[in-house]
């Protein structure tokens, strides 16, 4: 059977979990868009279109997208500090992820990654129906961009809005609510979305919107070391005079940028997840309960809430310091960064707070080990 050749093919994937066939496909041809007729499936798709590029959208469980002010900024900079930000926000390991931002509108800059492995998993797939030209994107950059209203739509349970032309939100699913109940939530808790309008589900030319320019990468980064030329040197002096009065204020406004919007994003998922009492890394939490969800057979470790609770008051002054945390078999360990340096009388004045919290805190200069102290036997309490 002979292809059809097109110039863009579309697809909305599932979520990499779930992984099966397409959510949604359409492709561009002769200057419009046309919804793929009958079956999407991927060997359906792959015998009969031969797109010049294939433009998938990542199921709104599978990335994150967040907005944020930072000044002006040179390319290689701005990379940088998107990178740092992402770092303190995911607490992951930014060689993992595939992270891209777009260009600045003003202040502003929209940032999102994903896990390589889910870019990886993709690639593999569809290499397997020798598709080729691979463009992974945000699936908000896939809505209309000429609304006068804030577009959104639906898959599955997630909500996706595209309120700019380069920025994008997804708002967690919540269980069991209808429209009415799903629009009063994004109402009270995203006003800067409203109004917005609801497009129809499953609609091709619901996601017929212009793809943004930059999309995520599916390799690791390469960081390039750069060389300054000697005719730079007389701006390099005066560049640092400038640089050294606003540093300060800059990484100020950036660690103030990464707790409001920690902060909102922890609102948010408590607002959707009432049975959170803690919420110290938002993505991570509502992932977790989203693969919980589907099964009542493997319910969460009886302390595990209780230990949370009793050590969230220990990890506030820490959370610019802490790189990733595990839980396991009753241990939580935290992984700081390699720059922390705490010293030994703040290590100390820990271990002494976490020992009246009923906590064992041990330290061996990169790794916080923290667990609940054993009970002492009732004969060892009498005097």
């Amino acid at each position: 059977m002979k292809k059809q050749k097109v110039d863009i093919l579309r697809i909305l994937l599932p979520s990499v979990q779930h992984a099966q066939r397409p959510y949604l496909a359409l492709y561009y041809h002769a200057q419009r868009w046309h919804p793929v007729p009958g079956d999407s499936s991927w060997e359906s798709l792959a015998q009969h279109y031969a797109p010049k590029r294939l433009q998938l959208g990542l199921h709104p469980q599978d990335f994150a997208i967040t907005q944020l002010t930072l000044p002006p900024l040179p390319a290689a900079k701005l990379t940088a500090a998107v990178r740092e930000q992402v770092a303190l926000l995911s607490l992951q390991d930014t060689q993992t992820l595939s992270i891209t931002h777009s260009p600045p509108v003003g202040p502003h800059v929209t940032l999102s990654w994903t896990p390589l492995s889910t870019l990886q998993h993709w690639a593999q797939l569809l290499a397997q129906y020798r598709f080729k030209s691979l463009l992974f994107y945000p699936v908000c950059a896939f809505l209309p961009d000429d609304m006068t209203q804030t577009p959104m739509g639906d898959i599955d349970t997630w909500s996706v809005l595209r309120p700019q032309e380069h920025n994008g939100v997804i708002v967690p699913p919540l269980p069991s609510a209808t429209q009415a109940e799903i629009r009063a939530h994004i109402e009270t808790h995203y006003p800067q979305l409203t109004p917005f309008q609801w497009l129809p589900r499953r609609q091709y030319d619901t996601w017929t919107g212009k793809a943004w320019s930059w999309h995520f990468p599916l390799h690791k980064a390469q960081h390039k070391a750069y060389t300054y030329y000697p005719a730079l040197l007389l701006w390099g002096t005066i560049i640092s005079a400038i640089w050294l009065s606003s540093v300060h204020l800059y990484a100020q406004q950036l660690s103030q940028s990464g707790q409001t919007l920690k902060r909102q994003m922890s609102q948010a998922v408590q607002a959707a997840y009432p049975q959170l009492s803690v919420v110290l890394n938002p993505l991570q939490q509502v992932r977790q309960m989203q693969a919980a969800a589907p099964s009542a057979l493997t319910p969460p470790p009886a302390n595990y809430p209780q230990l949370i609770q009793s050590v969230a008051p220990l990890l506030d002054p820490l959370q610019a310091q802490i790189q990733s945390l595990h839980y396991k078999n009753g241990t939580l360990r935290l992984r700081l960064r390699p720059a922390a340096g705490l010293k030994q009388s703040y290590l100390q004045t820990l271990q002494q707070q976490a020992q009246e919290q009923g906590l064992q805190l041990h330290d061996d200069n990169t790794e916080l080990t923290i667990r609940a102290a054993p009970s002492l036997p009732a004969s060892e309490g009498q005097p």
